[in-house]
């Protein structure tokens, strides 16, 4: 009917308003720093992005933390499939005949108040403590997962609301581009966060705008003796290195600065210092030395990516979980930002 279309009009009309309403306030609104940050998958983009919202961006409500709830007990679910898988690969076997009936029921099991009793049980099973000290030959993921399932109690609990530690340390894959925006010294910062994965960075062009202030690239100096989920013929660390050097090189980006987190110091502590990974395994040229240098050794590999050797490549050792590191290192990015964008207005 007549009425219905005009209704319909009616609507649409407000809608278009509300748009230009939108676009205009966007447009008023004072234009601060835009950041991208880039990387390969797991290298610890959403940590960094994490630890932004709890340091500078007022936190997380009781809504996110009751989302980060449910992703902390499938990565406990995930965590303990993980390792029981692992038992055949290190050759062990549960001899405990609970435990080893408890060990399909896991697998068929999706949600953790089901299983929780099985996964404490075998969570105390020597067998799966002795898989737990080879954490080393299993994916990163594995390493953050330890601390929820050696506090499982509290995790478990119906009323358990996830702590600023514990949202660190969940795992999920970013599979989108996100954009999140704080204001930091009535300056409004907007971060983009680009999934790492390979099948993501073709879309990454449209960010690289010329009002980029900085490009954050983050890569872990622990990922030497890992290979990617797309491709296993490629080093995760050639692929960072690889993917570095594009980013560096580009043209379109030779007026952001570019800030190089290499993060994850704390596992690459653990391999070298276990020495059951060496890296000169993955890369001939290396000359065994401790954590230090070899985070040093690999920072040179990616500065030697930049053809226009009077660029600065401003470089931070990371941890992305720990708060107090990244609390400094995220006001020396403010200060490089506030001296790039004073550069590009010409003030300095």
């Amino acid at each position: 009917s007549s009425f219905d279309r005009k209704a319909a009009k009616q609507v649409s009309d407000q809608i278009d308003a509300d748009l230009r309403k939108e676009a205009l306030a966007k447009q008023r609104a004072p234009k601060g720093p835009k950041l991208i940050l880039l990387g390969s998958g797991d290298s610890g983009k959403s940590t960094v992005l994490k630890q932004l919202k709890i340091l500078r961006g007022g936190g997380f409500s009781d809504e996110e933390r009751a989302i980060y709830k449910r992703r902390v007990w499938s990565n406990i679910i995930d965590a303990m499939k993980m390792l029981v898988s692992s038992l055949d690969t290190f050759q062990l076997d549960l001899t405990a005949p609970d435990n080893k009936a408890l060990q399909q029921f896991i697998f068929d099991q999706e949600f953790l108040d089901h299983i929780v009793d099985a996964i404490r049980k075998l969570w105390k099973d020597p067998v799966i403590q002795e898989a737990v000290k080879r954490a080393n030959e299993l994916p990163e993921f594995f390493y953050t997962s330890i601390h929820y399932l050696n506090d499982l109690d509290r995790c478990s609990k119906p009323e358990y609301v996830p702590t600023d530690e514990d949202i660190i340390r969940v795992r999920s894959r970013t599979t989108e581009i996100t954009e999140t925006t704080f204001t930091i010294d009535n300056k409004m910062y907007t971060f983009f966060d680009v999934g790492g994965q390979m099948s993501l960075r073709q879309f990454w062009a449209p960010y690289f705008a010329d009002d980029l202030s900085a490009i954050i690239f983050i890569a872990a100096l622990s990922s030497y003796d890992q290979y990617l989920l797309e491709d296993e013929s490629i080093n995760r660390m050639e692929d960072a290195i690889a993917l570095f050097s594009s980013v560096a090189n580009n043209k379109l980006l030779q007026k952001a600065s570019i800030i190089l987190f290499l993060n994850k110091v704390d596992l690459l502590q653990q391999k070298v210092e276990s020495g059951l990974s060496p890296v000169g395994k993955y890369f001939p040229d290396y000359v065994p030395c401790d954590y230090m240098e070899t985070g040093n050794w690999f920072k040179q590999k990616f500065l030697d990516q930049r053809k226009n050797k009077t660029k600065t490549i401003y470089t931070h050792f990371t941890t992305g979980t720990d708060t107090k590191n990244m609390d400094a290192i995220i006001s020396a990015v403010q200060d490089i930002v506030l001296k790039s964008t004073l550069n590009t207005a010409g003030i300095l």
